[in-house]
């Protein structure tokens, strides 16, 4: 049943990609037009053009593509917000509560529903950017250098000697975005529950920035710190104290998971 759920979830919240997927495709094509014209004043310096005006717009036009980068970012975060929160509580509230399925499975058709957008998005954002500044540069094997140092990078971690090590990394990374994930729909919980009546939504991100903040915290006072780096530079990977991250991250994702499923059954007060 999550997995019908979650595909039609996924149906339904298609309009909160489409600005990310504009943004995108509108942040590829700027970023092939600024990359083309850089280019060609970079050809042209060779035949006399203004070196002072090259040193000008070539970081203006890395610096467009940057913040374009983090338009798309910043659409994609709120993607998530629109799925995690406003699809819950704001436009879909009423049928969304009244699906015939348990609190349990609607909290996990939503987990995956934004694990998937966000995996699109991350996608699409890579790739577009990626083929557009490929094509304004001209040079194709920038396409195959990326994915050939993708390959390189994943023979290290294989064939290391700590492949626990970088395999617990990996994970950290995904269940850290999982607690994240978690910490929204824990807090949008809690501000929509019959405890508060009012400003909901700024509640919920005061909530949500508590937790980040209370966690950071916790983690600075145990002093865990899984990647640190030797006085030579070189990277090292300590597998108990990532375990310890990693485990301490769970636990906290099994306490805001119940949590959350405990005020929607107990505590849910939609007020539209």
């Amino acid at each position: 049943m999550v997995i019908k759920l979650t595909k039609q979830e996924i149906i339904e919240t298609t309009k909160a990609f489409i600005p990310v997927a504009i943004m995108t495709v509108v942040g590829g094509l700027i970023t092939l037009l600024i990359g083309t014209r850089l280019r060609y004043m970079f050809d042209a310096g060779s035949s006399g053009y203004n070196a002072g005006i090259w040193e000008l717009i070539f970081p203006l036009g890395f610096l467009a593509i940057f913040v374009l980068l983090i338009a798309s970012g910043v659409l994609m975060f709120m993607m998530v917000i629109r799925i995690l929160y406003q699809s819950i509580y704001k436009q879909n509230s009423y049928r969304f509560f009244t699906y015939p399925v348990t609190s349990r499975q609607l909290f996990f058709s939503k987990i995956l529903t934004t694990l998937f957008w966000s995996v699109v998005s991350y996608a699409m954002i890579l790739g577009v950017f990626l083929i557009a500044i490929t094509l304004s540069v001209g040079d194709l094997s920038l396409i195959s250098g990326f994915f050939g140092s993708m390959g390189e990078a994943f023979a290290y971690l294989l064939g290391g000697k700590n492949v626990l090590g970088h395999v617990l990394v990996a994970l950290q990374g995904l269940i850290t975005n999982l607690r994240y994930i978690v910490f929204i729909l824990f807090a949008g919980s809690i501000a929509n529950s019959s405890y508060i009546r009012k400003n909901r939504a700024f509640m919920t991100f005061l909530i949500y920035m508590g937790l980040v903040i209370v966690t950071s915290i916790l983690y600075g006072i145990v002093g865990v710190e899984g990647i640190t780096f030797t006085s030579t530079g070189d990277l090292s990977i300590s597998n108990v104290s990532l375990s310890i991250q990693l485990l301490s991250d769970l636990i906290m994702i099994v306490i805001a998971s119940f949590g959350t499923i405990w005020f929607w059954d107990h505590k849910l007060e939609v007020l539209n």
